[in-house]
């Protein structure tokens, strides 16, 4: 039921084509999945992978002349750069991303990471 509604939600945004939907639904997915990451399968993060991309790629486009769309993005990778279980291709997505304000989070988290000594 959960999958099914935010599908639903993402399909509709990006339909209606309002830009502010589609920045309010990213956030709100967003939010979703950190409040309860750490407890989702493949599957789910899978599932919540794919509609943050659908998302991403139409924040994308408008990315290119919208700040706000940019923001947007920024803050995205700001929250999910340390979050274990984020869907991997939207980590992989943001960290190649060509805005420096997108993918710096990830480069930040890389170093602590690399410095603490952890391992993958």
């Amino acid at each position: 039921m959960l999958e099914r509604s935010i599908a639903d939600e993402v399909e509709a945004a990006i339909r209606a084509g309002s830009p502010e939907r589609n920045l309010e639904t990213i956030k709100r997915v967003t939010d979703l999945f950190l409040l309860s990451a750490d407890q989702f399968g493949g599957e789910q993060i899978e599932l919540f992978g794919d509609v943050l991309e659908r998302l991403i790629k139409t924040i994308e486009l408008r990315a290119l002349a919208d700040v706000a769309a940019r923001v947007a993005l920024a803050e995205l990778s700001s929250q999910l750069a340390s979050v274990k279980q984020a869907p991997p291709s939207v980590i992989r997505r943001l960290a190649q991303h060509d805005e420096i304000s997108i993918l710096i989070p990830f480069a930040i988290f890389c170093r602590r990471f690399h410095h603490s000594g952890s391992r993958f």
